[in-house]
């Protein structure tokens, strides 16, 4: 059947096409999800991508340590929030259940 000049109701113009997005789309240095870019708000650099990577036991990661150049081993890449945390842990001193880094003081009475 053909669909010239056939009616397609008043939401025609309201249809949003599968696979589009309104914002860049970006993958994720580390665990490689695809995230919009927006959110990708860690940033690190590839050497430290693949320092995790060889950690865990990937062989490939182990071989691109050895053969990148410098220039391309401290390239700045971007990674999720997930993925900064596993990069950088910190070093546990800050008090887990106060996101705000307040430590008290004369005003925390």
């Amino acid at each position: 059947m053909s669909d010239v000049g056939r009616e397609n109701g008043p939401w025609e113009g309201k249809r949003i096409e599968i696979g589009r997005y309104q914002k860049p789309i970006k993958t994720c240095g580390l665990c490689e999800h695809w995230f919009q870019k927006d959110n990708l708000t860690g940033v690190t650099t590839r050497k430290a991508i693949l320092q995790k990577q060889a950690e865990w036991g990937l062989t490939s990661s182990e071989r691109k340590l050895r053969e990148f150049k410098p220039s391309r081993l401290y390239e700045m890449v971007q990674v999720c929030i997930w993925c900064a945390h596993v990069l950088n842990p910190g070093d546990g001193d800050e008090d887990e259940g106060d996101i705000t880094g307040y430590s008290g003081g004369a005003m925390g009475r």
